[in-house]
């Protein structure tokens, strides 16, 4: 599968090409939008259904998650609402959860989320406000979790799967509690 962009980046065609001979086989789909159609993230394949793949679109004005089979169509829509899928960060073992980083509960956040494929389910799992940087093992069984936000500074957190807590490996709560800082505050203008 191959995107092909215009020059003007406003109109995007998905084609199928035979692997062994480069020839065309058929367009799944096509994304237009007066302002720019952006592709920047890769198809990803589900690892139980190779006939099925994610794809990552703002054609609603937010990033969110599609779900296509290899015929071009759509299948469902897996994320949606004003908020972005910041950042597809794979499947689990069974192939049935999808994780993906989002602000979908804290507009300045980024926390990490876990999607069932079959049923629709997101849940969050990084409970403590702000942002999260999160690493999984290969397993997806454990990630590490470096999170902080205006009233903590960077913590280091090694969590299981459903977000609970496994060991707690560095808290810098009190990193800067010997200096005056001036109080932050994130507010609307």
């Amino acid at each position: 599968l191959i995107a092909i962009l215009n020059r003007e980046q406003n109109h995007l065609q998905l084609n199928k090409y035979d692997a062994q001979t480069g020839a065309f086989a058929a367009t799944l789909f096509e994304e237009s939008n007066s302002r720019y159609v952006e592709p920047s993230d890769p198809l990803y394949f589900l690892p139980n259904q190779p006939d099925q793949f994610i794809y990552v679109s703002r054609r609603d004005g937010w990033k969110h998650l599609y779900l296509y089979d290899l015929s071009g169509k759509l299948l469902r829509q897996l994320t949606a609402g004003n908020w972005e899928v910041k950042e597809f960060r794979g499947f689990d073992q069974t192939g049935n959860k999808v994780f993906f980083t989002s602000n979908k509960d804290e507009i300045p956040g980024d926390h990490f989320y876990i999607l069932e494929l079959k049923k629709g389910n997101i849940q969050r799992i990084t409970p403590e406000e702000g942002t999260h940087s999160v690493q999984s093992n290969a397993a997806a069984t454990y990630f590490l979790d470096v999170y902080s936000n205006i009233h903590q500074e960077p913590s280091y957190v090694l969590r299981e799967k459903n977000g609970d807590v496994k060991e707690e490996l560095l808290n810098n709560k009190k990193y800067l509690s010997e200096y005056m800082i001036p109080e932050t505050r994130i507010f609307t203008i």
